[in-house]
């Protein structure tokens, strides 16, 4: 088993932790032995800019869906955004995430609220693609092709 996948079933069976607790988790997976791979994660570095391309989802959106986008996420280069843990659970959301992996979503999930406060995201799915300083933005299920192609439009 791979340290992602013990921290991650550790945490699934876990009572939902305190926010003391919940640092010291994620100060711990910071410092963890990373030389054993994951199978099924995908490699990840942090970026070294903010991401231009940004795919706001939710839990409530149908698994084919997640599957279409982080296919195409995949290869565009990208992020799945969140705006929070599902019931407030870090339980939840560990859970949640490894059904992703587990059915194929690969692209990187980020919980990050004040994008969707910034970008006014009141429905999902919704693409911002940032250039220039500028952003365009497109709600609705279609491809990230056809969202890509309605802002080379535009």
């Amino acid at each position: 088993m791979s340290w992602m996948m013990a921290c991650l079933s550790l945490a699934i069976a876990m009572p939902e932790p305190s926010l003391q607790e919940a640092k010291a988790f994620v100060e711990s997976l910071a410092k963890a032995d990373r030389s054993e791979k994951c199978k099924n994660c995908p490699e990840w570095k942090a970026p070294t800019e903010p991401q231009k391309l940004l795919v706001f989802m939710s839990f409530s959106v149908p698994m084919a869906s997640w599957i279409d986008w982080s296919k195409e996420l995949e290869k565009q280069g990208g992020v799945f955004v969140l705006g929070g843990l599902p019931k407030n659970s870090f339980q939840l959301f560990a859970q949640k995430v490894m059904d992703l992996r587990n059915s194929g979503v690969n692209a990187p999930v980020i919980i990050d609220p004040e994008a969707f406060q910034m970008y006014s995201i009141d429905r999902v799915p919704t693409v911002i693609l940032r250039e220039d300083g500028k952003y365009h933005k497109l709600a609705g299920n279609l491809s990230l092709e056809a969202v890509l192609r309605r802002f080379q439009e535009r």
